[in-house]
């Protein structure tokens, strides 16, 4: 019993170095995608924070991304005085959904194009392509808008 009271006080002198866990309320003003970061400007008027991560390593492309609209407000918390990340956001540009072997954007234009040129047999033969193939434009753009 004595040991175990030794370890759980050994993990709170090690979890407590001084430094505070809190949050602000940011407007983003400006994103690099390419790094996964953004500029945030603190709505108390503090000074502008660069470099607030908004995906767990920078520039990767796996998982789920949403990369902040420039303009909206997000909740930025800092882990220690020298880092921070994106907690909450308000509004989203674009968003990347991949893993290793998938990717959403990809799948959704490879499927919108394979309909456009879809064929059917029918009693007098193979159809032609779709006759509505023009509708599908607009929901290509759509996705092409809504994904990185």
């Amino acid at each position: 019993m004595e040991k175990g009271k030794n370890v759980r006080e050994l993990i709170r002198k090690m979890a407590d170095d001084g430094s505070e866990i809190y949050s602000i309320i940011c407007e983003v003003i400006k994103v690099d995608i390419s790094k996964r970061v953004c500029v945030v400007n603190p709505i108390d008027e503090s000074p502008e924070i660069f470099g607030v991560r908004y995906s767990p390593t920078d520039g990767d492309s796996l998982g789920l991304i949403m990369n902040p609209a420039i303009g909206s407000l997000v909740v930025v918390s800092f882990l220690d005085d020298h880092n921070a990340f994106i907690s909450l956001m308000t509004e989203f540009d674009t968003i990347v959904l991949k893993n290793t072997d998938a990717d959403l954007k990809k799948i959704l234009l490879d499927l919108i194009g394979m309909i456009k040129v879809a064929t059917f047999p029918t009693p007098a033969g193979a159809s032609s392509t779709a006759i509505n193939a023009a509708t599908l434009t607009p929901i290509e753009t759509a996705i092409n808008k809504l994904f990185e």
